[in-house]
């Protein structure tokens, strides 16, 4: 994984967005310069414009253009108080000059400043500490009880100006002692300074002359004034505007002019008024280039896209929809700067990375981008989504009724949800990711289909909304890998039941029907016929309970698999009964095959010869396993689907059967039936006789006297309960 640095560039081979001809324009007029008095220019701009960037252009140029020139960078915000700052700024001036040239007339030059420097120490270190708390020690004294207790009717304010001059020549005694320790440091830099018997203005008027003669200017940059202290700020503009005499003295002033300009205003003046008195010139560094920006940030996001394994590119990108989302939903407006494209960049390809699973990207590409947009530039929107899921996916109901909510009353949501969360610039890209939300507004209808959704794992379907929030996959939800691996592995019988045991035992066999069927193109065409025997393994490892029990859903999941095959179906069918003589499938498969559905490709004649092979194997089946017939839980089924391909062998076998006296009660157990009702009032269940298929292999007068005759004979208490129950569903 690349990191892209947000930091300023150093040079024109990395200007992405065409500031070169803006910093060297700028460059060429500082190097201009002639006057008599310095020259302060502002360059302003918004955090993370690239102000910083510029700079380097510019010091670049300048160097390029006239080597002479000398290149103060001060950094006040590595100093902490306005005194250290002070005191820095001369001292970074004279220690530059003398590193950058070795010659007698910047060495004198740097001596100069540095004696200067002296002088307004002496004068800062005196007068700071008596004058700072003379403040300090009037208020403390006007704020405290004292002064309450002394004036409490204020009558006696007269009194006041004595009060003060009383205190303030106890403190001036008592500061006294102190003397000895400020007057030794003003002795040692007096005597420094008037080593040739200069004064301050002396030495101040001596740098100006030295400055004069020079040939070329010298640039002092103070960057990121902005991020100072009010009281910082206040002390290096006071530093620039006492030295505006000096010639050959550009300052180059870095700031946001907004944060600022909010930063110094008060009571008196605003931010801008105080500014305007000692900047001279101001530049506001150039908007970049948003056709350059943005054909950036889509260069870097095909390098990471190219990073994802071509075997599910399909699922991965989509052209049309990411051009309409970057261009006409306006995914561009929150990249503005260089900044805000690299801050994106390295949270989204890591975070996309992270969703790999093997060679497989369990997100869809372009979705993922709107999403750690939304996280990166508006997290609040980013947690509501989170927290809002059925809002997105459009599932909300009624909690109260169970019935779904009025459109009007989702209108509402939705609308309240955006008004809460959402901005003009998220609005759409919101409604466009997630469809069934945008219905809600608008009262239309979501036409994705889920199928669609599912293989290109979007995040407005259910099952990938999750995975969306969190670096690892839920724990109840299968990852795309893990069922192509699935697939892969179909020769391997053991290995199959064993992925689908854990399936069925770990609550993934929602996630698996859905994964399953969005993917079956990525069979191997040699498992076409294990996979479909893998399916009748799951029927029959899963219950058969609820409305639309698991057992149906592997039934619909067999046949419409078989749909996506088209004209292979018959052999694929064929192969399959000749392998799972008496699957409880078959039945189910062919009836609906047999109604001759537009989705099935296999011909009137070849049905008939499928519907032969079941019925061939379920009376094979009954003759030869009887027991095993009578506990197979689709007995029934079976004995129907018999007796409709022929009649009158069915009829005669099972007759057979149900007179003599050691089989009747295992056939009779077959046509013994339990419903099961749910209610408000909980769940039910009903056992009886089904009379109505047992009359189409017997009379119910002939089975009723042989029920009488093999219970009489009986001794087997479940028998005579068998008896019983055929009485009492005749009563019902």
């Amino acid at each position: 994984m690349r990191l892209y640095k947000d930091k300023p560039i150093e040079n024109a081979e990395e200007d992405l967005l065409n500031r070169a001809d803006f910093s060297n324009s700028l460059a060429d007029a500082i190097l201009k310069w002639r006057h008599k008095e310095s020259w302060i220019i502002a360059l302003t701009g918004d955090w993370g414009i690239g102000k910083t960037s510029v700079k380097n252009l510019v010091i670049n140029r300048i160097k390029t253009t006239n080597q002479d020139t000398r290149i103060i960078e001060f950094k006040p915000w590595e100093w902490s108080s306005q005194d250290l700052i002070m005191s820095a700024f001369f001292t970074e001036i004279a220690s530059e000059l003398e590193l950058k040239d070795d010659s007698k007339k910047y060495k004198r030059l740097a001596e100069k400043f540095r004696r200067y420097n002296y002088y307004l120490n002496n004068i800062q270190v005196v007068a700071s500490p008596a004058i700072k708390v003379i403040p300090l020690l009037l208020g403390v004294l006007l704020g405290s009880s004292f002064f309450i207790e002394t004036f409490p009717d204020n009558s006696s304010l007269e009194l006041l100006p004595n009060l003060i001059i009383g205190v303030l020549t106890i403190w001036l005694v008592f500061f006294e002692g102190l003397g000895g320790l400020f007057k030794s440091v003003m002795d040692r830099n007096e005597h420094l300074a008037k080593e040739n018997n200069q004064s301050i203005t002396d030495c101040k008027n001596d740098i100006a002359r030295s400055l004069s003669k020079l040939n070329e200017p010298i640039l002092i940059i103070i960057d990121d004034i902005d991020r100072l202290q009010r009281n910082q700020i206040f002390t290096v503009m006071q530093l620039v505007k006492s030295n505006t005499d000096f010639e050959n003295i550009v300052f180059l002033l870095l700031y946001s002019k907004s944060v600022l300009e909010k930063k110094i205003t008060d009571g008196t003046q605003t931010g801008h008024e105080y500014m305007e008195k000692i900047v001279q010139v101001e530049f506001k560094v150039p908007e970049p280039d948003m056709i350059l920006l943005k054909k950036y940030l889509i260069d870097k996001l095909n390098l990471i896209l190219e990073k994802i394994p071509s075997n599910n590119a399909d699922q991965v990108f989509d052209n049309s929809y990411f051009t309409d989302i970057f261009y006409q939903q306006g995914l561009t407006s929150y990249f503005t700067s260089l900044r805000s494209v690299y801050k994106f960049l390295n949270s989204f390809e890591f975070n996309l990375l992270s969703q790999l699973d093997n060679s497989y990207l369990e997100v869809n590409f372009i979705d993922f981008i709107v999403l750690e947009t939304f996280r990166i530039f508006e997290p609040k929107l980013y947690s509501a989504i989170y927290l809002s899921k059925d809002l997105m996916l459009g599932k909300l109901q009624n909690t109260n009724n169970f019935t779904d909510m009025s459109n009007e009353n989702k209108k509402d949501i939705a609308n309240t949800f955006i008004k809460d969360f959402g901005s003009s610039r998220s609005v759409n890209l919101l409604k466009t990711i997630f469809p069934a939300f945008h219905d809600y507004i608008q009262e239309s209808f979501d036409t994705n289909s889920l199928e669609e959704k599912l293989i290109k794992n979007m995040i407005s379907h259910e099952s990938r909304f999750d995975r969306y929030f969190m670096l690892n996959i839920s724990v109840n939800n299968l990852s795309t890998y893990s069922v192509i691996n699935f697939f892969e592995n179909l020769d391997n019988d053991e290995s199959t039941k064993t992925y689908l045991n854990n399936i069925y035992e770990h609550n993934k066999f929602d996630s698996f029907i859905e994964h399953t069927f969005s993917h079956l193109d990525k069979i191997p065409n040699n498992l076409i016929n294990k996979y479909f025997n893998s399916l009748n393994y799951l029927y029959n490892l899963v219950s058969d309970e609820g409305m639309i029990s698991n057992k149906t859903r592997v039934s619909f999941l067999f046949l419409d698999s078989l749909k996506k095959f088209k004209n292979e179906q018959y052999n694929i069918l064929s192969k399959f009964i000749d392998e799972n003589k008496v699957s409880s499938l078959l039945p189910v498969i062919y009836s609906r095959i047999e109604k001759r559905s537009e989705n099935y490709y296999i011909n009137e004649h070849n049905t008939n010869i499928i519907r032969g092979k079941i019925a061939t194997n379920i009376e094979s089946f009954i003759k030869g396993q009887l027991e095993a017939f009578v506990k197979h839980e689709r007995r029934v089924t079976f004995l129907l689907f018999w007796y409709n391909y022929d009649q009158n062998s069915c009829k005669n076998h099972i007759s057979h059967l149900l007179y003599n006296p050691e089989n009747f009660f295992q056939i009779y157990s077959v046509f013994i039936r339990t419903s099961t009702t749910v209610s408000s009032y909980g769940t039910s269940e009903d056992t009886f006789v089904d009379k109505e298929i047992l009359s189409q292999f017997i009379s119910l007068e002939n089975f009723e006297q042989l029920l009488t005759t093999n219970s009489n004979n009986s001794v087997n208490d479940d028998e005579l309960e068998m008896k019983k129950l055929f009485y009492k569903t005749e009563q019902d």
